[in-house]
């Protein structure tokens, strides 16, 4: 048997034990991917259209500021001030600007 995938049909191979001949019998649909924070959870494919997860209680979704800190979070170069808060209308340091402008040209 062959097990069906995200993208391809599964299958049962059938082989005649006197002669060798063998013939495909019943296909089983392939599965889909089954995405879950933008990464399929059985074939580990990137999702085509990742929805952005927000763990920031103060970035809210109709702020300017909204997209970017996500994009910031997704590229790796920065993580917030806490795992729920960003703190958007703090200040930088420069050391943080530096940090930034670093972890940016990765």
């Amino acid at each position: 048997m062959t097990a069906p995938t995200c993208t391809e049909k599964g299958y049962t191979t059938y082989t005649c034990s006197r002669c060798g001949d063998s013939y495909r019998g019943r296909e089983t649909e392939a599965l889909g991917h089954d995405y879950k924070d933008g990464v399929c959870i059985r074939c580990g494919e990137a999702s085509p259209n990742p929805v952005p997860v927000n763990p920031f209680k103060d970035v809210k979704a109709d702020a300017y500021y909204y997209d970017p800190v996500l994009w910031a979070i997704e590229k790796g170069i920065t993580t917030g001030t806490s795992k729920t808060t960003f703190s958007p209308e703090s200040g930088c340091t420069r050391g943080q600007i530096v940090t930034f402008l670093y972890r940016d040209m990765k």
